[in-house]
Order: C-alpha cells, then structure tokens, then sequence
C-alpha cells in the first residue's frame, strides 16, 4: 500500500497522500474476500492475521492483530414466510424499540447510554455523534428542528445547525409507523406524546476506521427445535458522506467527484453493512443499506423520501438450544459514510396459519356429538405436534382436552406443510349451557414443548365458538332456498320453503363476523298448507357497507329452531365468483356463487385424474346464492377439484375431502 509499493516492497502514505480529506487527513482501506464453495451448515474461521507498518520520522515498526471470526454458510428462507409472533423475545432496550419520551414537554431529545454497544455514547449535536460514537434519540437534528427538508445539504461543520454536521437527515424513530418505510416523524419535544408526535427513540451509529458491535443482547427462554424471525429497521443517515479516489468530497460540491450510482445520485460513501451473528458466528448480513431518499439539484426534499428498511433471516434452533449471544455487528468501516440508525430489533416466533372447520361457528343439538377439524399449515414441517384446548370464559383462560395431544404429518401442498387435526366434542361439553365455548389447537415443535406455554404456538386469529341449539322436536319446515342482492345498496333477502304444516315465523340474523349474529327482523309465515313452495324476502333497513353475513333462522310456536346456511354479501361488485367453500369437507360442501344476473350454472366435483364423479345443475339469482353439493360422505379422503360453469366462465377451486 501507498505510493512507490510493489509486490514485494511497502510503500510510503503521509498525512497529505491520496485520498486527503476533510482538510488534512489522508483515508486508506483495503478491502479483501473470500468465494466461499463449502455445502450448507459448514463453519468457516476467518480473520486473524495482522497489519504491519513502520514510522520513516521513527523508524519504529508496529503492527494492528486482526480478530478471528467466524461464520457459517448458512441456507434460511429469508424472513418468515408465513406469520410472526407479535411476542418479542429481546427484552433488552424496551423489547428493542428503545424506549419513548415520557412526562411533559419539555421531552428528553436524548435518552442516554445503552449497555448493549461497545461505542462511546454522545448526545446529539450539530457536530456530532462523532466516528465511534452513538446516541439514542427521537429527533436527529443538529438543534432541536423539527421539519425535514427545510434546509439544504450543506458543506461539513456548516454553520446550520439544523443538521448534525450539516448533512444528516432530519428523522424520527421507527417504531408503530403508520409507513413503515418512512417512519415517523422528528419528535416536537415541545409536545405532548400522541399519535402524531410518538416521540420514540433510535439508536444512531457514527461508524469508526474499526469495525465493532453496535447491539449485543442475551436471548434465553428460546424453544428447541424451533424457527424464528431475526430482524431490525434500519436507515442510512447521510447521502453525502463520501469521496472519491482524489479526495474529493461529496459535500462540497467540487467538480469532479463522481457518484456512486449517476441516476439517484447517491454519494453516501460507505454504506452500512450489519453482520447478525449468534454466539460469535456470523449467520447473515445485511448487504450494503443505500440511502434510499431522491436528491433534486436543490439538494432538498431528500429525508422525507429516504426510507426505513427490514433486515433479517429465519434462524432454527438446535434440539437443546435454549439461550444465545445475538450480535448486530458493524461489518464495514466508516470514516467516509455508514452513518445509520437501528430501531424495532426483534426475535419472534415463524407461526403457523389455522383454518378450521366445518366453520368457526358450528352447530350441534343439545347432548349430540360434533367433530371438528383443524387444517395446520406452515411453511416449515416442524410444528407437527399438536393439542386441542378449550376456553369457557370467552378466551381469557384455556385448559388443555385430556387425550387431545398428538402427532400430525405434515405434507406439503405446493405452497405450505400441512395436515389435519380432529377432535369429536363428547355429549358432556355439548349442553345448551355449553353454548359459546370456544375451542382451539396449540401446536409445537416437539412434544414437551406443545404442553410448555413459553414454546406453544397458534395464529390468534382463528378460534371454533359452539353453538348448542335445542333440537328435541324438530322444526319439519325445510329451507329449499336462501340468497341475496344489493339494490340501492341495501341487502335484499329471498328464501324459499317447503310445504308448512305448522305456524312459524322467521327470525333474519346478521354478523360482521360469523359469530356473533343479531336479529334485524322478523317475518311471519303464510300459514299455506297446500302450497309446496313458499317464497319470501326481506330488506335490510340499513345501507351495507363493508361486508354482511346474513342467516335466516325458523322458529315455531314452542320456540324450537331451525338455522340456515349463511350467505355474505359485500359491497364490493363481482360479476361472478365463488366463495365460502367449508374446506375440508364431509358428508356434503356447501359453498356460495355470487353473480349479477340471473343464470343456470353447472357444479361438478372432478378428482385429480380428470374424472367428474359428481355433477349437478343449479338456478342462481342476482346476488349470493347458498350451493352445496350432497351426499358425498362416500367419496375417498384426498384433494379434488370443484368446478363451476357460467357459459363461458370457469372457476376452479382446490377441495379437501375428510
């Protein structure tokens, strides 16, 4: 290295040899790699080694030891490719956000130190944090300004103070913005807390000549054999930090510097570059993070448009891993850039998605037997293990079904891992006072750990509430037909019976949900003998906006009740579609198509070698239409096709039969 150096001969750098910058001081690096060949899971050891020079004023010779390192090559999916647990393992630094201002105005702009970084802390200033320095901030203004963009891009230790050394971005943290890529905005200390002024802190980095940690957290309670998502935001503070070959400075302007990249003018120069490493070995890094914003000739209008972004892999735990050392490590030099900041640094769990059936509302006479299923899916075959639970206090408290626990075996689908779990609830738990019992599945990884609460897992979404209905004396009244259309924006409800031997009336329920319905209405029957069909309808008195499940429910005169399928209605226009399709299926699929005209439509159920086993043609009518296909209690367990015709449209959908 320097001038006069060849293969075998040091060369000669003074302070004033190329680059020199910033007045006086001359930069060199050296930058060196490997191709790495070896298969995945192997450990590489890196680093190590030394640099050597000697003082000409001293004639002293001297020498900087490299660290050994290590890393491993690694195969991860990138970040979950399913869901994410919202619970956050790193407890450390506010579960990773850092913290938010508290009291009243004035607010703390600075937080304080971290005992997570190996930098020096310093708070914010118009000429600083400094290289190798930190600060965990809400505002990253020289003063205390609040506005972004207001003030050009200026020259090093210009005299605005609006802007740390008159060029970094004016910004706010990152955490709970409504954008996640823009983030929030600079926090008005004079301000009071709210929505629009959240005041969060970041932890800023102003990277040094020495590569170092930036963030390094225990993690303990973690569950074996397990996926997780690591990851954190992160932002490029400055897009004018760089200089070129003959020193030349991206922010002063002098002809002559070239860009890194010509289009977006980004002059950022080193870029930051984070290594995420578990008990000292690199598992990932995050590639250079450029400065995202847009640069106009005027300098200006750039912090607004620069961006926050999400770095992170899926890491799987050992077979006895329950505790690491995670590491968010510098992995490039500063000195001429990598100014950044990071916030949200999170560790949570890969979830599975659930979808049960034959819906989240079933429906079971007083002391009958029901089954009921659970389609797992993840991306990942490991959480197999699996176990029912039950809720009767509306989800506050769930106790785990005695004989419920077992193994599933997930098989992938083209897209995801999945299989079933079944449960038959007893003619104990189906009492009328049973009613609104909720019923969920847990799944793990291992079998011990499906039954520990840290380790367990569901989606939080989907969860079976039960509906006992008295069923003593039937209602002997069928429901030949039930659908509905939107007319001036106002649901409009058709349903045709067989012959009535008995008065009833019928009670019109809606739901936003599925769940819980409420009744809008009520219509008397005709009290006809003789006819065998009878045809009626209703309104819904209120314009539908969104979505609305609508069911019709007959009762007679010993309050006894029969329920109909529901059918949705959205205010959205479809000329023609299928939906709601109870997948798996069993002795019978019901399923909805939704049209804007009146048509004949053809349903067939054809396997996956081409055949059609079962066909039916159907009326349907402008609106939801309620469909099933009977009788196939006899078909074999597997994957068929349901097939719908409207002319020259058709829709093919994926069934499951059980």
């Amino acid at each position: 290295m320097g001038s006069n150096a060849s293969n075998v001969k040091r060369g000669s750098i003074a302070y004033n040899s190329k680059p020199s910058n910033f007045g006086s001081t001359c930069i060199v690096m050296a930058t060196y790699r490997v191709v790495v060949y070896a298969p995945y899971d192997t450990k590489i050891n890196f680093g190590g080694g030394k640099f050597s020079y000697r003082d000409v004023s001293t004639g002293v010779s001297s020498s900087i030891n490299f660290v050994r390192d290590s890393l491993i090559v690694y195969n991860s999916p990138g970040l979950c490719p399913n869901a994410v647990s919202p619970t956050n393992i790193v407890s450390d630094e506010y579960s990773g956000t850092f913290g938010t201002a508290s009291g009243s105005p004035t607010l703390a702009r600075n937080r304080g130190t971290s005992p997570n970084t190996n930098y020096v802390y310093a708070a914010f200033g118009s000429g600083g944090p400094n290289d190798y320095y930190y600060g965990i901030a809400n505002n990253t203004s020289g003063s205390t300004y609040t506005t972004s963009n207001i003030y050009p891009k200026a020259t090093l230790n210009s005299s605005i103070p609006q802007r740390v050394f008159g060029v970094w971005d004016v910004t706010g943290d990152h955490t709970g913005a409504a954008n996640t890529a823009k983030g929030n905005p600079p926090c008005d200390i004079n301000q009071p807390v709210s929505a629009s002024n959240p005041c969060g802190y970041m932890l800023v980095v102003n990277s040094a000549y020495n590569t170092d940690t930036a963030f390094q957290y225990n993690v303990s309670n973690v569950c074996t054999n397990t996926y997780y998502e690591i990851s954190a935001w992160f932002k490029n503070m400055c897009y004018k930090c760089g200089c070129d070959s003959n020193g030349v400075s991206a922010i002063s302007g002098t002809a002559g510097y070239i860009p890194t990249n010509a289009t977006t003018k980004d002059s950022s120069g080193i870029n930051p570059n984070i290594a995420i490493a578990l008990d000292g070995v690199d598992y990932y890094t995050t590639g250079n993070i450029p400065y995202a914003g847009i640069f106009p000739a005027t300098n200006t209008g750039s912090d607004s448009t620069n961006r926050w972004v999400k770095k992170g892999f899926t890491y799987k735990t050992g077979p006895t891993q329950t505790s690491f050392v995670l590491t968010f490590r510098n992995n490039a030099p500063g000195g001429g850039g990598n100014d950044w900041a990071i916030d949200d640094i999170a560790m949570a769990n890969c979830l599975p998605n659930m979808s049960y059936s034959p819906s989240k509302l079933p429906q079971v006479c007083d002391s009958n037997t029901i089954a009921i299923d659970d389609t797992i899916r993840s991306y990942f075959n490991t959480y197999a293990d699996y176990l029912w639970q039950r809720s009767t206090d509306n989800g506050v408290t769930w106790t785990n079904i005695p004989g419920t626990q077992g193994t599933g075996t997930p098989v992938w689908n083209g897209s995801a891992y999945q299989y079933v779990a079944s449960y038959t609830i007893p003619t104990t738990a189906t009492n009328l006072a049973d009613s609104g019992n909720l019923y969920r599945v847990v799944v793990g990884t291992t079998a011990s750990n499906v039954l520990s609460p840290g380790c367990q897992n569901t989606d939080g979404v989907s969860l079976i509430t039960l509906d006992v209905i008295n069923c003593s004396t039937p209602v002997k009244i069928g429901m030949l037909s039930f659908n509905g259309k939107l007319i001036n924006s106002h649901t409009n409800l058709f349903w045709n019976t067989s012959t009535e031997d008995e008065p009833v009336h019928f009670d019109i329920e809606k739901s936003s949900d599925g769940i819980n319905f409420t009744r809008i209405g009520t219509v008397n029957s005709y009290t006809n003998y003789v006819s065998e069909i009878n045809h009626y309808s209703f309104v819904d008195p209120l314009e539908l906006a969104g979505k609305g499940i609508y069911r019709i429910v007959i009762v007679n005169n010993r309050a006894e009740k029969k329920y109909s399928r529901t059918i949705q209605l959205t205010d959205e226009h479809i000329d023609f579609g299928l939906r709601n399709i109870v997948n798996p299926f069993r002795n019978e699929l019901p399923f909805e198509v939704i049209t804007t005209n009146n048509a004949k439509i053809d349903v067939s159920l054809i396997d996956f070698f081409g055949k059609t086993l079962k066909s039916k043609g159907y009326i349907v009518y402008s609106g939801v239409n309620s469909l099933s296909i009977p009788n196939t209690e006899s078909l074999p367990g597997g994957i068929y096709i349901l097939q719908v015709k409207n002319k020259d449209i058709i829709i093919n959908n994926k069934v499951l039969k059980k």
